[in-house]
């Protein structure tokens, strides 16, 4: 047994901490004063991080994304289809769109058009709104977006969040967005 075992191990909270790594997102999730950073006491080695809720994360991280009006690209088309548990087959099905094309979609070979990207976009929504109740998001609204092109945006696409508490004994139920 190391040190760090027979000795338990501590605990705090991590005021800023990046979160795509662990939950698969092709985009920065930054969580704000949320995520529980486990070290040992006597060596201050981190051991872990622990997320509050991480499938509600990833279905809200789907969401928020959905509603940046940024064009997609590949790797967040995919990102999202995983995020519904769906084969490329599946999706490519109900976009109405041949398996191969879905598939140079993901793999920047072909941009998806911006109907179909609109689609893709209310069935992600429409996935994971059973799973993230307490979120407000406008389906017209996203349907009706101008997405404007990757290229003329500055910065990438960075998603910051900050759990809201509305009792301390309950896990984290609703994220609020914060401004970069």
């Amino acid at each position: 047994m190391s040190k760090c075992e027979k000795g338990g191990l501590q605990s705090r909270t991590v005021a800023e901490f990046d979160a795509s790594a662990i939950l698969g997102t092709p985009f920065s999730v930054v969580l704000h004063n949320a995520v529980k950073e486990k070290m040992c006491p006597k060596t201050g080695i981190v051991l872990g991080h622990v997320l509050p809720m991480p499938e509600k994360l990833i279905s809200v991280a789907a969401i928020l994304r959905t509603c940046e009006p940024i064009k997609l690209n590949g790797s967040e088309i995919k990102f999202l289809r995983k995020s519904m548990d769906l084969k490329a087959k599946d999706l490519a099905d109900r976009l109405c769109v041949s398996p191969e094309q879905y598939s140079r979609y993901e793999n920047d070979k072909l941009p998806i058009s911006n109907v179909y990207e609109k689609l893709l976009r209310g069935e992600v929504c429409l996935h994971h709104l059973d799973n993230v109740k307490h979120i407000d998001i406008d389906i017209r609204g996203v349907m009706a977006m101008k997405i404007q092109s990757a290229h003329d945006i500055e910065k990438p696409v960075v998603l910051r969040l900050a759990p809201v508490f509305v009792d301390q004994d309950k896990p984290v139920e609703k994220w609020k967005k914060q401004v970069a």
